[in-house]
């Protein structure tokens, strides 16, 4: 018994300890999960419901079971870079994808424009302007709707690339972590950090591919997926050359976009 009870005060004692880097962790909960820190300064911050809940947000946002427990799953992809888009984590729990709206909701157009404002250091615009393009085409061939590019700055999907401080609301935060935002419906901006070394058809840098892809879905109207072979899953793939549209993000755009 008195082996036991010792063994039991370790374990409550190894549970209550902080986690590793608590203040990074709580600004990152606060930009992802909506996190506001308690005023109960009674209680560890990491023990209180204002915390758990949070960790429960971020969890049901990428797919892991809610425990609102720092588990080494939840930690480890609390590091990986992201979209910088936050859903929360909340939505119709009867279904992996989640939308917003679609412009077809403000306006009887089918044909949306596109234009490339501030290119990146990284790659020559024209193969800028032939991934972007062929990011599109992946929605657009299970949609029904056109988008076109356009050279004018008058546009409704307006790229480009900024760094830090960068002409919107939401600052990019370097290199790492943050890789890009974009906005819904009726807005469409997207933005990428240029802190990040973007490629075209390679595993080194940021795939600059499957990025657009993942940003044009929410400029599209489309939410966060669960679902970790969904190019809407919040974290960051790397490239892959076989890479296509998961039936997740097909019945996504269908749900806004649908052919007739």
């Amino acid at each position: 018994m008195v082996l036991l009870f010792a063994f039991l005060l370790v374990a409550a004692a190894t549970a209550a300890d902080p986690p590793v880097d608590l203040e990074e962790i709580e600004s990152y909960l606060a930009q992802f999960a909506g996190y506001k820190k308690s005023e109960n300064t009674l209680v560890a911050s990491w023990e209180t419901e204002e915390f758990n809940e949070a960790v429960k947000r971020f969890q049901r946002e990428v797919g892991l079971e809610e425990t609102g427990r720092l588990n080494e799953e939840t930690l480890t992809l609390m590091k990986e870079d992201r979209c910088g888009i936050t859903d929360g984590g909340d939505g119709d729990n009867s279904q992996d994808y989640q939308v917003w709206t679609s412009w077809f909701k403000y306006s009887p157009k089918r044909t949306l424009s596109y234009c490339i404002t501030d290119y990146t250091k990284d790659l020559s615009p024209s193969t800028a302007r032939r991934v972007i393009s062929d990011a599109v085409r992946a929605w657009t061939r299970y949609g029904n709707l056109n988008i076109r590019y356009t050279s004018s700055r008058s546009c409704d999907l307006k790229m480009k690339w900024g760094v830090r401080n960068h002409g919107c609301f939401s600052p990019f935060d370097g290199r790492g972590r943050i890789l890009a935002h974009a906005f819904y419906p009726t807005n469409g901006d997207v933005h990428f950090d240029d802190d990040e070394y973007w490629t075209d058809r390679s595993r080194s840098g940021k795939n600059l591919y499957y990025v657009s892809v993942h940003e044009l879905g929410h400029a599209l109207g489309i939410r966060h997926s669960r679902v970790r072979d969904s190019v809407m899953y919040p974290i960051y793939r790397s490239y892959n050359p076989n890479f296509k549209l998961h039936m997740d993000d097909i019945n996504a755009i269908r749900k806004l976009y649908r052919k007739f």
